[in-house]
Order: C-alpha cells, then sequence, then structure tokens
C-alpha cells in the first residue's frame, strides 16, 4: 500500500512524501528506485516525492482507510527527529 502526504518544508511550504509499505520480497532501494522512476513518467515534477519512506503497516481510520492526517504528523515527526539528530 501507499500514501502520499505533505510534508512541512521552510522553503517552499510543504514537500511531496510518499508513505510505502512493501509487499514481501521487494528490496527498498530497488523499490525506491521504481517509485522515482514511475512517477518521473507519470506526473509532473513537483509532484514527485523528495521522501520515500517504507513502513511495515500504514495508520488506518476506524473505517478501514488509510488515517492521511495520521500519517502525516508521523511524517512530520520523523523529519523533526532527523533535523534534531543531524
Amino acid at each position: 500500500g501507499v500514501c502520499v502526504v505533505g510534508v512541512k518544508d521552510r522553503l517552499l511550504g510543504q514537500r511531496v512524501a510518499a508513505c510505502v509499505v512493501l509487499k514481501d520480497g521487494y528490496d527498498q532501494k530497488q523499490a525506491r528506485e521504481e517509485i522515482i522512476n514511475h512517477c518521473k513518467k507519470s506526473i509532473e515534477e513537483f509532484a514527485i516525492p523528495t521522501k520515500i519512506e517504507f513502513f511495515d503497516e500504514l495508520p488506518l481510520t476506524n473505517m478501514g482507510k488509510v488515517n492521511f492526517t495520521e500519517m502525516e504528523r508521523i511524517m512530520n515527526e520523523k523529519k523533526k527527529e532527523s533535523k534534531n539528530n543531524a
């Protein structure tokens, strides 16, 4: 599964981030390359994810749909953590 969310960015306001759950047997590096190549062929450059994170599962709403609000919070929290550890 996959969801795409906005991650806060000081320069642009927001950047596109993809949150991906890989199927068994997929390599993260290979998957990252395939995702970027597919996006380059399919969508405008500004919409191509600048960050791709892999997860074991995505949070779901009570209705069983991906909880985009929670994923956005998680991705922005990850950004803060990586910035603090830099």
